[in-house]
């Protein structure tokens, strides 16, 4: 009966391990698609960016002309 009773201890303790692992995992995986989506937000704004600088210079340019 002691038996019993300290295996079902040991799957309760280790139910609750694997499922602090599994909520672990999908924090960090939950982290990385918003630090994939914050790095494409920014490389958006850099080429926006990009973009409106290029165009201010061919507008000066076609001015000078």
């Amino acid at each position: 009966m002691v038996l019993a009773y300290d295996l079902l201890e040991d799957r309760r303790t280790i139910d609750v391990i694997i499922t602090e692992v599994l909520l672990l995992c999908f924090k960090i995986a939950k982290s990385f698609e918003n630090l994939g989506n914050s790095l494409r937000a920014s490389a958006n704004d850099k080429v926006q960016k990009s973009l409106a600088e290029a165009l201010d210079r061919f507008e000066k340019q076609e001015e000078e002309r």
